[in-house]
């Protein structure tokens, strides 16, 4: 093609054919109106009314609740036990293995002195204890032993609620003993009932977990215990 044709191509001539027709523009392609950037996020109006309404809609903490159960019993994916940490449960297996043994609930504070030496042992270098210890057992000296065998243990973390510490860590005993509540030694266990009567919520200030988690661990380097 000659240099002068190209260049009156490049500035709009309409193109030929090879035989000297002209060829037809192309009538049925259109093009879409622009919508207005003020209409683009118009959307969002009706998603802010609904959110709104939602949140003033006397139904709201029972679709909570329910969107909670529902989340709680069938989650995405269960969560992930954390690293190098073992979970020690008293259920039903347990209760039986005792029975047939001639243990019943609740244990002998003997028992549980057993649990926090033999967790000791295998290396554990935090042992959350969900129990809390409110009632004095009948054998005096079986309170004085746990009482012994949890405080000489630094990796040891106890239950307490806002009212009340474990009976046999008293504050004559604490006084008697400082080397041993140098740092916290107890967390919350304190639950918050719902208005249907369940509870799905725990005092997360002071909590067991959170008392626990921001202690030093003891320096064993082994796994962390919770019972």
């Amino acid at each position: 093609m000659p240099t002068g044709q190209r260049g009156e191509r490049g500035h709009g001539a309409q193109p030929r054919l090879a035989g000297g027709g002209a060829v037809a523009p192309n009538r049925g392609v259109s093009t879409l109106p622009r919508i207005p950037p003020a209409l683009r996020w118009a959307w969002l109006v009706p998603a802010l009314l609904v959110v709104v309404a939602f949140h003033l809609t006397p139904f709201r903490p029972a679709l909570d609740h329910a969107l909670l159960d529902l989340s709680s019993r069938h989650p995405l994916r269960a969560p992930p036990m954390p690293p190098d940490s073992a979970i020690v449960l008293i259920d039903g297996h347990t209760l039986d293995a005792l029975s047939s043994q001639g243990v019943r609930w609740p244990f002998p504070r003997i028992i549980f002195a057993q649990l926090v030496a033999g967790l000791r042992q295998a290396g554990a270098a935090r042992i959350v204890m969900d129990f809390t210890f409110m009632e004095e057992s009948k054998d005096g000296e079986e309170d004085l032993l746990l009482a012994g065998v949890t405080a000489a243990t630094p990796a040891v973390m106890l239950a307490r609620t806002v009212e009340r510490a474990p009976v046999f860590w008293t504050d004559a005993y604490i006084a008697a003993n400082p080397r041993y509540f140098q740092q916290k030694r107890t967390g919350l266990t304190d639950l918050l009932v719902d208005s249907d009567g369940l509870v799905r919520r725990y005092r997360a200030r002071d909590s067991l977990a959170a008392s626990a988690l921001a202690s030093p661990p003891a320096s064993s380097g082994g796994t962390t215990g919770a019972a």
